[in-house]
């Protein structure tokens, strides 16, 4: 889970490939509750998530225009109900249409995510790397593994830093400044 497969049509024929990354997104939606993801992207849940990672993260990754976009790194269940905020990431119309699409095609995810951290290692963001990939790590734990991320902040479900809970706080450094 997690990977990408790509399965090719057979020779000759003009099908696109289909892509497994879109398949368990599918999937995961359902066991969410949603038909569709245009659905769970009209949904107030998501209009939430969306919302709280903008306000967190106001600029694109890529360029210092405002972020509009926000692009899931996976499709996990924690990362659709945006308990895994480090796996979205804000990005400018723009920039999220060059890492999703190659001229018309859409790329698949794991494409799309190679191209995302290309561009963010050019510009040396080293430390969103290494959180993202660990991220990206543990979402790719079978099914029936349990993960116990540790606490998260009250107000909006981020992960709290060790010395934020040695400190005895409820809410991670950003909302506890705000």
């Amino acid at each position: 889970m997690g990977q990408t497969i790509i399965r090719v049509a057979k020779q000759g024929s003009k099908r696109r490939p289909r892509m497994r990354c879109y398949e368990d997104r599918k999937e995961f939606l359902s066991a969410l509750g949603y038909t569709s993801y245009p659905e769970y992207l009209a949904s107030d849940d998501w209009k939430k998530i969306r919302e709280r990672k903008l306000y967190k993260h106001p600029t694109c990754l890529i360029c210092p225009n405002d972020a509009t976009h926000v692009h899931h790194m996976s499709y996990v269940v924690a990362v659709l109900l945006g308990l895994k905020n480090e796996l979205l990431v804000s990005l400018c119309e723009t920039c999220h249409s060059r890492i999703e699409f190659d001229g018309k095609r859409k790329r698949s995810l794991e494409e799309a995510n190679r191209i995302l951290k290309e561009k963010a290692f050019e510009l040396g963001l080293h430390g969103w790397l290494r959180t993202v990939k660990r991220s990206l790590l543990l979402s790719q734990a079978p099914k029936e593994t349990i993960i116990n991320p540790g606490p998260f902040c009250v107000r909006c479900r981020d992960r709290l830093s060790q010395k934020s809970i040695k400190a005895g706080h409820n809410k991670c450094r950003w909302c506890y400044k705000n």
